[in-house]
């Protein structure tokens, strides 16, 4: 695997993630499948950026830009639920169960979920292979790991 490592997300990676998250394959997988308004990105981006509860993180494959992911605190700052995007010309490699790997340091003592799609099973191999446990829900499987 090449030099993966994370960094923060900053002000300048707002378009960056806008073309990841209106990426075909990522609008099939979300919960939420239309196609999103750049003026409605611009804001939530903003909104996440000054969120103390939210922590986004860009994954850097041998220095370049290869996905993101996102931890948003709940229950007490307990639970994180994460949220990850590999970008079009990374995938395939691994690099989704790599994210996952690599955000828990971020939870130290605490709680990662994930709420997966039926039909994603890509991402949800990533989930299993990395320790998660797996509950079924009624529209989605929710992947839960107590972090170390």
């Amino acid at each position: 695997m090449d030099r993966l490592r994370l960094r923060r997300v900053s002000e300048a990676d707002c378009e960056l993630l806008f073309a990841w998250a209106n990426d075909g394959e990522t609008r099939r997988n979300s919960f939420r499948t239309e196609k999103i308004e750049y003026e409605e990105h611009a804001a939530w981006f903003r909104r996440k950026m000054r969120e103390d509860s939210c922590q986004m993180f860009i994954l850097l494959c041998a220095g370049k830009e290869a996905g993101q992911i996102r931890l948003d605190w709940q229950d007490g700052e307990e639970v994180a639920r994460i949220s990850y995007v590999i970008a079009p010309e990374y995938r395939g490699r691994g690099l989704g169960s790599e994210i996952l790997r690599l955000v828990e340091p971020f939870a130290c003592g605490k709680v990662l979920q994930g709420r997966v799609r039926r039909e994603n099973l890509a991402s949800a191999k990533c989930f299993q292979k990395n320790g998660y446990a797996m509950a079924e829900r009624e529209h989605w499987l929710e992947f839960s790991k107590k972090i170390a």
